[in-house]
């Protein structure tokens, strides 16, 4: 038993749980060209990332998605 997490459970999440029902419910208003174009500038940080991955590693087919390839490159082949 954890005072502190239950006092956080009682009055910071369950308050919430009526306005997460309501909004799953009811849907959210979403400006979705502002979604489009972040979503854009997402991709493109991705696949930069995926390429300078695969640059830095040397391993032209890196998945830096994949949790066991990175873990192991950090862990094992970096010492991290």
């Amino acid at each position: 038993f954890d005072p502190g997490s239950e006092y956080i459970y009682r009055h910071s999440v369950l308050p919430l749980v009526p306005h997460i029902v309501k909004a799953q419910q009811r849907g959210l208003k979403v400006d979705q060209a502002r979604v489009r174009a972040v979503l854009s500038q997402v991709r493109q940080r991705c696949e930069v990332a995926k390429e300078q991955a695969r640059a830095s590693t040397g391993i032209p087919a890196f998945n830096i998605s994949s949790p066991t390839q990175v873990a192991e490159w950090l862990y094992r082949i970096e010492g991290g």
